[in-house]
């Protein structure tokens, strides 16, 4: 074995072991596979990316969610509901309690959010006590970047996960111009129908997920768009995989130095 290949295989085992401190800190479960801690390594930041950060945003609400309010299709609690999260937000408040449990599980895939980088929060109405006794059946269907909340929709929560793939999420998204807020850009002078796999029904949508990881072209209500952060083969943000590449990177940079190398 060479001295690169034994040099990575000792960082990437001294990483997987300090993941496996903080899961066990934070009570979190995971079985590691030793012989395999790059899988651990990309897990981790997979489950990173399925949490919240911790940071005052501002917030937005689609304007279907802001006419659903409008015209009184939602109950006083529900619109008071929607208030305290938009104030929890804007005040900073840690919401992965809200998340559902699978948010907490490394190496649990999350199709909605690493295809479309989506939130779904568990509504409560009170945010000091999060118990599944406290949450109602209604869902928070929200973009989140590191300024911003986008308030998308208030859905009945789906008996089933692949039902959160509804095209009319996708269309309110489109509508409001937040495409690029989900990682889809849009292709400008596109022909429609002339290449893209177009979206016409929640069917289209599995099967377009059902092709596998590939970046397919996406075509909705006659313009074009491209995802600029799909999914991988091994079902993980295409930005865990990222950052498993600039680690292998930096580590490559320290070749000649292998024999230096103590350890974390």
């Amino acid at each position: 074995m060479d001295a690169k290949t034994g040099l990575a295989r000792k960082i990437h085992e001294d990483i997987q072991s300090e993941i496996m401190k903080y899961y066990n800190r934070v009570g979190i479960t995971y079985r590691a596979d030793e012989n395999a801690p790059e899988k651990t390594i990309i897990d981790f930041f997979s489950y990173l990316y399925k949490r919240i950060p911790v940071l005052k945003r501002r917030v937005e609400y689609s304007n279907e969610l802001q006419a659903k309010i409008d015209r009184g299709e939602l109950s006083e609690k529900e619109i008071e509901v929607l208030k305290k999260y938009k104030n929890a937000f804007e005040k900073g408040m840690d919401m992965n309690a809200f998340l559902s449990n699978q948010t907490s599980a490394p190496g649990k895939v999350d199709f909605l959010r690493y295809t479309w980088h989506l939130y779904h929060l568990h509504l409560s109405e009170n945010l000091n006590v999060n118990n599944k006794n406290n949450r109602s059946n209604k869902q928070l269907l929200c973009i989140i970047n590191d300024d911003c909340t986008y308030f998308v929709d208030m859905i009945s929560h789906p008996e089933k996960a692949e039902n959160y793939f509804k095209l009319i999420y996708l269309k309110i998204i489109q509508r409001n111009n937040w495409m690029e807020h989900i990682g889809f850009l849009e292709i400008p002078r596109m022909v429609p129908g002339s290449q893209a796999f177009k979206v016409t029904s929640e069917e289209d949508i599995f099967e377009l997920y059902s092709k596998g990881p590939i970046n397919i072209l996406l075509e909705v209500e006659n313009k074009g768009y491209i995802s600029l952060d799909s999914i991988t083969s091994t079902r993980n943000p295409q930005r865990s995989t990222e950052q498993m590449r600039i680690i292998n990177r930096n580590i490559r940079k320290l070749k000649d130095r292998a024999d230096d190398y103590k350890g974390f």
